[in-house]
């Protein structure tokens, strides 16, 4: 359960920082 959310957790991330990216 742990690892299954931390995976999610850093698919967010990568997700956000996507977006960070897209917006400069």
């Amino acid at each position: 359960m742990n690892s299954e959310n931390s995976q999610r957790n850093s698919s967010v991330q990568n997700a956000n920082e996507l977006n960070s990216q897209r917006s400069t």
